[in-house]
């Protein structure tokens, strides 16, 4: 971490540059002396709250966001170094940290100047985003700098805090967040994300925290967060984005579609398409039919995920054309659909045996959404999409929900998880959070997995990524087990 540049001014100069007029833009006289330096103090709330979420939005569509999700059974990897990445292949210069811990400094830059002005709504937001961005380094990382991450001056080797107690950390920060939000002081500006609303930023604090308390098993928690969190579709945090190359694409189109067409595909041994297109009951196949049960086709759903046969050339591709992964489609963070399926999941796994009544509500509230085809601020224009509710006997071992072919499921509580987890599949589409679901359960009792497969010819799913090579050479702080940095086989404390 010594050698990592934390330039406070190269973001905040971006925000300035896209977002101040060129005549305002030198003014200060020691922005004249040194345009490509301004100082922190000559750098507004507005414009480094723009650009910082710029920032933590590519976050959400990266690279290492791509290799959570093909690790996690959704997409393929065909050519070139994603062909590695579907065998598991990394390396230490596969990864890097430099773009999160610059966020993270743009972040501490913005609760520094909301608590000079007792802004404490800004101070909130920026709280939260503080927590998106750790959440995703310690769940996939694990262990990771934190409490002297951002005085290099200080720590020019930083120490590395433990996953489990970074967990105890950010579920406090977002109480914080949740108190600052709700305050009533202050206002948010340079706000793309919710407009500056106070009050969807602390629904999404609590989405977040749910999450959190999935991932820790700490399911009454998980649902008193959750019942407090994103309350409909039209609150889904979500990265905007348009239609002009290298400037507002999806990162996702631009990958698939501009830049790297044909190294990832959702052909097998890509399993989302797969499992949409399994009968439960029977487990039988049908190509391009996603009928689950009697009560469920999400094939509209299906053929807005995928373009396939006539469709398209190359197999079964991502829908670029006029679905999933258009140039200006938003990219979730935090949706109304995960937060209801964590409240489902907790619910089920604390009614031991039986399907849980406020399990199933929040799984229905869940499809009444995707009947209407919306998903992640898209609307599918694809059918047919039949999403009828739910009721207990469905999952009873003679109902519709019942997968007969899944032999851990015994009981009305296990198929009404298996169901649960079936729809989270599907909706986490595109996300870091479904390579998480993976290794979770794993370990939560009751253990329900679904049968997504490991890449033919290895033999177990990695449970982490690798420390970056820069960390490695610079960091004596980096964890180590009998001198050794783990590799992408070593289990995160979180998922044991």
């Amino acid at each position: 971490m010594k050698t990592r540049i934390y330039n406070k001014a190269a973001v905040a100069l971006i925000a300035l540059l896209v977002f101040t007029s060129c005549n305002d833009l030198f003014n200060v006289a020691d922005i004249k002396n040194n345009p490509n330096a301004p100082l922190a103090n000559q750098v507004d709330l507005k414009p480094l709250m723009t650009g910082t979420l710029v920032g933590l939005g590519s976050l959400h569509e990266d690279t290492d966001v791509r290799l959570a999700y093909m690790w996690g059974g959704q997409l393929a990897g065909q050519s070139r170094q994603h062909a590695g990445f579907q065998n598991y292949t990394v390396a230490a210069s596969t990864f890097g940290w430099g773009n999160y811990y610059n966020v993270g400094v743009n972040i501490r830059q913005i609760q520094s100047k909301s608590a000079v002005t007792n802004n404490k709504a800004f101070l909130g937001a920026a709280q939260v985003m503080e927590v998106l961005l750790f959440t995703k380094l310690i769940t996939l990382w694990g262990d990771v700098p934190y409490t002297e991450a951002f005085d290099l001056v200080k720590f020019p080797t930083p120490k590395y805090d433990g996953q489990l107690a970074m967990y105890g950390t950010l579920v406090t920060l977002l109480n914080k967040a949740y108190a600052n939000l709700t305050s009533g002081v202050g206002t948010i500006s340079g706000d793309f994300v919710y407009s500056g609303s106070a009050s969807k930023w602390a629904r999404a604090a609590k989405s977040l925290q749910a999450r959190l308390y999935l991932h820790l098993k700490d399911y009454p928690n998980a649902i008193a967060a959750g019942a407090l969190g994103i309350s409909s579709t039209g609150d889904d945090m979500l990265m905007p984005h348009g239609s002009a190359y290298q400037v507002d694409f999806n990162m996702n189109f631009d990958f698939f579609d501009y830049d790297r067409p044909g190294d990832t595909s959702f052909d097998a041994p890509a399993y989302l398409p797969v499992f949409m297109c399994t009968k439960f009951a029977t487990g039988v196949v049908n190509q391009d039919v996603a009928v689950r049960n009697s009560k469920t086709d999400e094939t509209g759903m299906y053929f807005h995920f995928f373009q396939y046969g006539a469709e398209s050339a190359n197999g079964r591709d991502p829908n670029t054309a006029d679905g999933m992964f258009i140039s200006t489609a938003p990219q979730p963070w935090l949706t109304y659909y995960e937060t209801q399926l964590i409240v489902a999941e907790a619910a089920a796994r604390l009614n031991a045996g039986a399907a849980d009544p406020a399990a199933i509500t929040a799984l229905n509230n869940v499809r009444a959404g995707l009947e209407t085809g919306y998903i992640n601020g898209q609307t599918s224009t694809y059918t047919p999409l039949v999403y009828t509710a739910y009721v207990a006997a469905d999952f009873a071992p003679a109902g519709i929900a019942f997968p007969t072919t899944i032999a851990s499921v015994t009981t009305a509580q296990h198929a009404l998880i298996y169901e649960i987890l079936s729809q989270k599949f599907v909706v986490t589409i595109s996300q870091y959070e479904v390579f998480n679901d993976l290794r979770r359960t794993q370990t939560a009792t009751p253990v329900i997995k679904l049968p997504i497969p490991v890449t033919p010819g290895q033999a177990q799913f990695p449970a982490r990524f690798i420390y970056p090579q820069n960390e490695i050479n610079t960091n004596p702080n980096v964890p180590k087990t009998a001198g050794q940095v783990p590799n992408q086989f070593v289990k995160l404390p979180i998922f044991q």
